[in-house]
């Protein structure tokens, strides 16, 4: 199946500016349409003629940029034994929201000026509160953290926020940038790999039972759905356990799962969107080590096109921030690691 290669590439960036980084207005990534249900064949063949023409298609050829904007609450209340008094090991209620701002630029000039390379810049707020676990050495932490970075001239920017008590290891508060050259030889290429990978959406809709729906009255809008069934097959495909086993570890209340994609009646990418609801208990014994509780996820991430200018820190600015990196791991041989 041909793959949208410059929207995943530029979405997998996003994504990893957004995981470094890591505003509560609904990003609304639900695509209403009149759809219809499809077979796995049909959609097959419908996302080939949603990549024909390529994402750039129809717009500004030197320049190709996407936003992403999401809001995801987690609620979570999970123990190291069946009974609700049992310790707790991990309670939580957060939200992670904010967005993520990239241009990339290729060929032609503007006055003079290459117009080469991609910026970016993104911004989250993880806000909300963490319970105390004497299980996993965790105080009460109200959270209220912010977290920023931008891409420019190939380096990756990346501010800290002081970050006392949270249960995650991170450098200590302060400015930080990851060098061009391990972005470029080691961290994007394994993006672009994972970009270019190859996924039959025919044998993945048959293999966990999703189900596919078309809506072609103006362009062409995407939609596929996943329900409990799909994640009992996923996690007995992943553990390599029976489905009847994996029926076990989870039980839900409400399950859903959408991925939509929109394209214009040219075939151009206009925007992207997944909505999860998932309300359940949990149920995991490895070894002599349980867990047990109750998780609530609500997700809303949107992708659309993007147009705008990405306002990025100065130079003078930029040289605030201290390299993750000491200066000879620029000798190392990033090209000689397989990925």
């Amino acid at each position: 199946m041909k793959k949208f290669s410059a929207v995943a590439a530029a979405a997998l960036l996003c994504g990893a500016l957004a995981l470094a980084a890591c505003g509560g207005g609904k990003p609304n990534g639900e695509i209403a349409g009149n759809y219809r249900e499809i077979t796995a064949a049909e959609l097959n063949e419908k996302l080939n003629t949603f990549n024909q023409n390529g994402p750039e298609s129809g717009s500004d050829k030197e320049t190709f940029g996407l936003m992403i904007e999401e809001r995801i609450e987690i609620q979570a209340d999970t123990r190291t034994g069946e009974n609700e008094k049992a310790p707790k090991l991990f309670a939580c209620d957060l939200v992670l929201s904010g967005e993520t701002q990239y241009v990339a630029a290729s060929g032609g000039t503007d006055g003079g000026e290459n117009k080469t390379g991609a910026k970016a810049r993104s911004g989250r707020t993880l806000s909300g509160r963490i319970e105390k676990s004497e299980a996993a050495g965790i105080n009460d932490i109200a959270a209220d953290y912010k977290f920023t970075a931008f891409l420019k001239d190939g380096n990756l920017y990346l501010s800290v926020p002081d970050a006392d008590g949270l249960p995650l290891k991170l450098p200590e508060k302060g400015k930080y940038m990851l060098p061009a050259d391990v972005l470029s030889k080691c961290v994007l290429p394994i993006l672009a790999a994972a970009a270019k990978t190859s996924l039959d959406a025919e044998e993945i809709l048959n293999a966990y039972g999703l189900k596919a729906y078309a809506d072609e009255s103006s362009g062409l809008k995407l939609k596929i759905s996943a329900d409990s069934n799909a994640f009992y097959a996923a996690i007995a495909d992943i553990c390599g356990c029976t489905l009847s086993r994996a029926e076990k570890l989870a039980s839900f209340d409400e399950f859903e799962a959408d991925l939509y994609l929109e394209a214009d009646g040219g075939g151009a990418f206009v925007r992207a969107g997944l909505i999860l609801d998932i309300d359940g208990s949990l149920s995991v014994t490895a070894g002599n080590k349980a867990v047990y509780g109750d998780i609530k996820i609500e997700a809303d991430i949107a992708v659309k096109r993007f147009a705008g200018e990405v306002v990025t820190p100065t130079d003078e600015e930029l040289k605030e921030y201290k390299s993750l990196f000491p200066a000879q791991t620029a000798k190392i041989n990033f090209s000689d690691i397989n990925v």
